[in-house]
């Protein structure tokens, strides 16, 4: 395993705990929550889980990601298939 990925390794759950943290905060306010979980999941997506070893990971916080998108109305609603797709694809 590389230097580059076990740093990733260990930077990865803190930000699943601020992930989780984020989805427990969203009944407080919703559209900020959302916001902050859709570029968090873009920061993971490009840092974290943009090589081939995390696949599975990668599809996991693409459906997420399809969920969050979702949630933000009918606007997004191309954008979460898109996400959906390409988890289910990755599987």
């Amino acid at each position: 395993m590389s230097s580059k990925a076990l740093r990733d390794l260990f930077r990865c759950p803190p930000r699943w705990q601020e992930l989780l943290a984020y989805e427990e905060l969203e009944v407080q306010s919703p559209k900020l929550c959302r916001r902050l979980q859709i570029k968090l999941i873009d920061i993971l997506l490009m840092d974290i889980y943009a090589t081939e070893d995390n696949l599975l990971p990668r599809a996991r916080i693409l459906a997420k990601k399809g969920r969050a998108l979702r949630a933000c109305g009918l606007d997004n609603l191309n954008n979460s298939f898109q996400c959906l797709f390409e988890a289910l694809s990755l599987l």
